[in-house]
């Protein structure tokens, strides 16, 4: 379904990120490349991340429907086996928090 070079790209993205970061500095795209190849390679590393962000070829959409058919049959496991179902809510992604206070205060 995806180029074998775009899924191994982000890999090693998502491993030199993990590894490379710092809260202070941050990490800027052209360090990022370097650390992908090579310092020496460093434009060809960035070059291949650019690629990998603006391809066509996928969106993240791809990422949503695997997680959530993954959960679909965790879910469906735990129904089988007779389970609770517990589900978290982490609502500083999706809402402001001055737009949720008004919908707790209004539910109450």
């Amino acid at each position: 379904m995806l180029d074998r070079r775009l899924v191994r790209t982000f890999v090693q993205v998502v491993v030199a990120i993990i590894v490379h970061r710092s809260r202070s500095t941050g990490l800027w795209l052209s360090e990022l490349g370097g650390v992908l190849l090579s310092p020496d390679h460093g434009p060809a590393g960035t070059k291949r991340l650019s690629n990998l962000l603006l391809s066509p070829k996928w969106s993240s959409l791809l990422i949503d429907v695997f997680l959530w058919n993954r959960a679909k049959t965790f879910v469906k496991q735990l129904q089988e086996a007779g389970q609770p179902i517990l589900a978290l809510w982490d609502s500083c992604v999706l809402e402001k928090p001055e737009s949720l206070a008004g919908r707790c205060d209004s539910a109450r």
